[in-house]
């Protein structure tokens, strides 16, 4: 008999023991024990019973999980939150009802989510190493993100209910997207890309492709007013057309070997980059509400900023500007005008100026700064400017010293107390790279004449406050206009210039 009871005591121990889910991972059976919908008897243990009866999400961030043996026993969670933990392996197949994964920032090789077909969200980026992953069951899927992984190839052929598809920063060659239709966010940048077709998408809102090697015949961009962001840098484009984009709001086609583009349809674009170019001019009249404008590295000889009333940063540096009109600007806060071909420099219209920004301006003589409200620029930088002679500031402003966020800074070997003044900055006429020319009538009544035996390429008239007030092609131009007063004339001829004093009566 006591054999008996002993043997049924072993046998009930056991299967209560057999009860319990075995979770070796201690992170994560902490996790476990520790949510109360989940040990609902408080005992330590998560039964089968328990596990089978919970419902809601598991979530353990950033911990130090690297073994999710015991998951499998929670048939019915709905979704996991996983991020940044030590996870290798993970295999949901048997959680059934999961509709949202999020795993990401673990060092996942294996990825396991088939059969999944309640699955709407599955993100399992910067994982570093994941190399392949198989979506075919998971039907519903409606956003996935796979970026910063190590994907060579990716079917979502049986996805096509995906609105957003991040997998940018893999090594991607070629992607199909043609059953893909409801895609809204699309992000392939820094993969291996030789073509792309987007011409199903046409839901398509924002979309980035930097960094691959698309020409403009071997992207094929959908026909649709949807797309608000678009972002092509670093691609071999060539050219571009997004007059179908007329809701466009941000363009980034930084390197991208564009000499024109046609932006006449994006009347609603709000910022513009295109750095590292080719272009020479830029048609920029219907951009009324560009906020922010980027062509760094082009080869500039002008630009038109009168029709863009709104734009507070702008960003020329590195072109060959001679000079720049910003009256109609007055919102601008940052302006960046390094290496270029000023001889002077007008931002008095400016009052709302925060940092300046005119290095490497060889030619650069004078600044006007006096836009009433030199306290609040904190950022100006004048450097590698050896012709810098004048740079006119508020009445009784004086350049604060250099602290953290606060530098004004010039040419060590310049004097601040010669350079900054509060008087009438003017041109000098000693530079003369041109062979010898002269003008005439001086003193002008109407139109003054260049007499040189070198090619005009152009003629710009500045006031003695440094500012353009009139510009010709040819070698005459009409100064009828203009009050009476004392101007200066530079002519540029094969990149060289000249400047001559003239009297208008």
């Amino acid at each position: 008999m006591k054999r008996t009871l002993l043997s049924l005591f072993c046998l009930a121990s056991a299967s209560l023991f057999a009860q319990n889910v075995y979770i070796p991972d201690p992170d994560l059976k902490n996790v476990l024990i520790s949510h109360t919908g989940i040990n609902t008897n408080g005992d330590g243990e998560i039964s089968y019973p328990e596990a089978n009866a919970y419902t809601g999400i598991i979530s353990a961030p950033n911990l130090t999980i690297s073994d999710l043996t015991g998951l499998e026993a929670f048939p019915n969670i709905t979704e996991v939150f996983l991020p940044n933990n030590n996870i290798s392996f993970a295999n949901f197949t048997a959680n059934t009802a999961l509709t949202k994964i999020a795993i990401g920032l673990n060092p996942l090789t294996t990825l396991d989510v088939t059969g999944l077909t309640n699955l709407t969200s599955l993100g399992a980026d910067y994982t570093l190493s994941l190399a392949s992953i198989d979506l075919s069951t998971n039907v519903n899927l409606e956003v996935l993100n796979l970026s910063n992984n190590q994907l060579s190839t990716l079917d979502i052929s049986n996805n096509p209910n995906l609105v957003n598809f991040l997998a940018g920063l893999n090594q991607l060659t070629t992607i199909d997207l043609s059953n893909n239709t409801a895609i809204e966010m699309l992000n392939l940048h820094q993969n291996n890309l030789s073509s792309l077709d987007l011409s199903n998408q046409t839901n398509l809102t924002r979309f980035a492709l930097d960094s691959n090697n698309l020409t403009a015949s071997s992207l094929i961009l959908p026909n649709t007013s949807t797309v608000t962001i678009a972002y092509l840098s670093d691609n071999p484009l060539g050219s571009i057309d997004v007059s179908s984009f007329t809701n466009l709001e941000k363009l980034k086609v930084n390197n991208t070997n564009l000499s024109t583009i046609d932006l006449s349809s994006n009347t609603v674009l709000e910022e513009l980059e295109a750095n590292t170019n080719s272009f020479t001019s830029i048609d920029l009249s219907s951009l009324a509400q560009l906020t922010s404008l980027k062509l760094v590295e082009n080869n500039l000889t002008s630009i038109d900023l009168s029709n863009n009333p709104v734009l507070s940063q702008l960003y020329v540096g590195d072109n060959d500007l001679t000079s720049l009109d910003l009256t109609n600007n007055p919102n601008i806060y940052h302006l960046e005008l390094q290496d270029n071909l000023f001889s002077s420099v007008d931002v008095s219209m400016l009052p709302s100026l925060g940092s300046l920004y005119v290095s490497d301006n060889a030619n650069l003589q004078i600044i006007n700064m006096a836009n009433a409200n030199n306290a609040s620029i904190y950022q100006f930088l004048a450097t590698n400017c050896p012709n810098l002679s004048c740079v006119q500031l508020d009445n009784g402003f004086t350049p604060p010293a250099t602290s953290p966020g606060i530098s004004w800074t010039i040419d060590s070997d310049k004097d601040p107390n010669t350079i900054y003044g509060y008087t009438t900055c003017t041109l000098s006429t000693e530079q003369n790279t041109l062979e010898s020319f002269s003008v005439y009538p001086n003193p002008v009544q109407d139109v003054l004449h260049i007499d040189a035996a070198f090619m005009v390429e152009k003629v710009t008239i500045y006031n003695t406050l440094g500012k353009k007030v009139a510009t010709s092609s040819t070698q005459t131009i009409d100064v009828s206009y203009l009050p009476s007063g004392i101007y200066f004339a530079e002519i540029l001829s094969q990149g060289n210039r000249a400047v001559k004093r003239i009297i208008k009566n």
